[in-house]
């Protein structure tokens, strides 16, 4: 009977030491990226509810959150407030390159798909603006993933 409850104190002992040992070893996500992964989803529920599929999910959370309003109302505020949040905090940065030629309608076509091809090899997120005045190109980005844009605007 000592035996099988000195037994049950080792495992116990040893599933506890493991689980601590987890827990200062594997480090939390920061701040930021918990908001970056918010962000993610957020922008992922508003494609969804943008492209006609809100489902009741989306209702629920919306009113969860006391926001009296349409789904894509409530996800469209919270993605703008996390975003900023992630400008303010420097985790998203602007990055602006120069791209000659960008007046002409086909240097933007080929500039755009050269971004998307990016985002969907990498997965990295962006937000493209064009000063058409200027023959610039600004991507709002994680700061970690600055070169990969401006390497990919560089060639055009």
């Amino acid at each position: 009977m000592k035996s099988l409850n000195h037994r049950r104190i080792l495992i116990f002992s040893a599933i506890a030491l493991f689980a601590l040992g987890l827990v200062l070893i594997v480090p939390s996500a920061s701040r930021d990226e918990r908001l970056y992964a918010s962000l993610r989803r957020t922008q992922s529920a508003l494609e969804r509810i943008e492209g006609g599929k809100c489902v009741i999910s989306d209702w629920v959370i919306a009113f969860s959150h006391f926001a009296l309003k349409h789904p894509e109302i409530y996800y469209r505020e919270k993605y703008q407030a996390v975003k900023q949040a992630l400008v303010t905090s420097g985790y998203l940065i602007t990055s602006t390159t120069r791209v000659t030629d960008l007046h002409v309608q086909t240097k933007q076509l080929q500039v755009m798909i050269k971004m998307r091809d990016v985002h969907d090899q990498t997965d990295a997120w962006y937000e493209g603006r064009f000063d058409f005045d200027r023959d610039e190109v600004s991507v709002l980005c994680r700061r970690f993933d600055v070169q990969l844009w401006e390497q990919a605007l560089k060639h055009d």
